[in-house]
């Protein structure tokens, strides 16, 4: 567990603008930046080399500063820029450091970074600076363990985003995913850029279709380690475990509902695949749909007032809409044959899903309402789109590489990048809390 003594330095929010004056209201308020507008430049930013106060660890200082590099290019707004100043730099704080050649070469933000090895201990202090107003944005001082290194540095990444844009961003979480183990299928929890990957399932059979509560600390998950296929839940750092179903026909593809009480979920138990849904402890069970089809796949709205799932009834998979209650199904894609792993955004805005083309599976976008469906992969085989918790990325599977791995990419399909290694199957990823 992170011991993160945040002697928090100040969320230097100041009255200052720590913007652009492009994003600056007119009574002088910050304004978030719009990462989605049209037309919205880069800002060149500035990851500065960690200074040691002490004995130097160039180790712990490339995997910080890397790291945060990784973060800001990823995350979209932030355009990677060469530090001017490097070799004359005294220390992180103002005085120490002159902001007139950042400003010489048009940079907007400087990350700078500061650390201390003790032992197995690390404390590392990190400020962002907005340079046309020569102010201090965020201050952080974290105290950790040297193996705690990378988290602290995405926590760090994830404050950025907050000060700059004015919502937080999701590095510090990590994916869970099913990973190919000789014969068996296991649950693992990685970064969500790929690092310290770590198991969570040993059981030597099928586990799959992993699912994230809210928070993301606890999972629901389809396993057929008691004959199965049944439901388990899950908590992914302490590890305690509950059954939730008795192997009444396939029960799979769970999703919590936005607040975790309840589990939407496929069931044959009643001779055909149908949605059913159940508390949370696996009591209060109620069957949605009732027809001849197959249906699975539920995902919940971000209010949590209606789920979109997959159905053959009209002959091959499509996604519907319905609401939470069953009533009122709706088809929300018509065009592709084959149309299946709906995850809907946490913004509410979009749905995305894995849709076949020319006898291969691509990711689409799709608005609730079925308007703007926008094609977002063109490489391989591309399955089990899901959400980051703030709506900016996704995650999902694809064989582009050859065997299955774990990629990412931007909400309007660019950046798109593998995370996960080695030539494994890894696939059906989930975004998870940060432990």
């Amino acid at each position: 567990m992170l011991r993160v003594f945040l002697c928090l330095l100040i969320l230097a929010l100041l009255a200052v603008p720590a913007v652009p004056e492009s994003t600056a209201g007119d009574n002088g308020e910050e304004v978030p930046i719009d990462v989605t507008a049209p037309g919205q430049r880069l800002l060149r930013t500035v990851v500065a080399k960690p200074l040691s106060d002490g004995k130097e660890e160039p180790a712990c200082a490339k995997e910080l500063g890397d790291l945060l590099s990784f973060d800001l290019s990823f995350a979209g707004p932030f355009e990677p820029a060469a530090d001017p100043q490097q070799v004359r730099r005294r220390g992180i704080a103002p005085g120490l450091f002159d902001f007139a050649p950042l400003e010489a070469a048009a940079v907007d933000f400087l990350v700078l970074s500061g650390y201390t090895v003790a032992g197995s201990t690390l404390t590392v202090e990190l400020r962002l600076y907005h340079v046309p107003s020569r102010s201090l944005k965020v201050a952080k001082r974290f105290t950790a363990t040297v193996k705690e290194l990378r988290q602290i540095g995405h926590l760090f990444s994830d404050e950025i985003l907050l000060a700059v844009t004015g919502k937080r961003g999701p590095f510090s979480g990590g994916i869970t995913l099913v990973t190919r183990k000789g014969g068996a299928k296991e649950l693992a929890l990685m970064d969500y850029d790929g690092h310290n990957m770590r198991p969570l399932t040993g059981n030597g059979s099928l586990n799959l279709h992993p699912d994230c509560a809210a928070g993301g600390a606890e999972i629901v998950y389809t396993s057929y380690k008691n004959g199965g296929p049944d439901l388990y839940r899950r908590e992914i750092y302490q590890g305690s475990e509950a059954r939730l179903t008795r192997s009444a026909g396939g029960n799979i593809t769970p999703a919590f509902s936005p607040d975790g009480r309840r589990i939407a979920f496929s069931s044959s138990r009643d001779g055909n695949a149908e949605i059913y849904l159940m508390n949370r402890d696996g009591t209060g069970l109620r069957r949605l749909t009732s027809n001849r089809a197959i249906d699975v796949s539920p995902c919940w709205s971000p209010d949590g007032r209606e789920i979109a799932f997959v159905s053959d009834r009209l002959g091959k998979p499509q996604i519907f809409i319905m609401g939470a209650d069953g009533q009122n199904v709706r088809r929300l894609t018509t065009s592709g044959p084959y149309n299946v792993n709906p995850s809907w955004s946490p913004l509410g805005d979009r749905i995305v899903y894995s849709g076949q083309v020319e006898g291969t599976f691509q990711l689409f976008s799709i608005m609730p309402d079925g308007r703007d469906n926008v094609r977002l992969t063109a490489v391989g085989r591309n399955e089990n789109p899901r959400w980051s918790p703030d709506g900016r990325f996704v995650v999902f599977n694809s064989s582009r590489a050859g065997g299955d791995g774990i990629y990412l990419m931007r909400a309007d399909g660019s950046a798109q990048i593998r995370v996960s290694s080695g030539a494994g199957s890894d696939a059906e990823p989930v975004w998870a809390a940060a432990r």
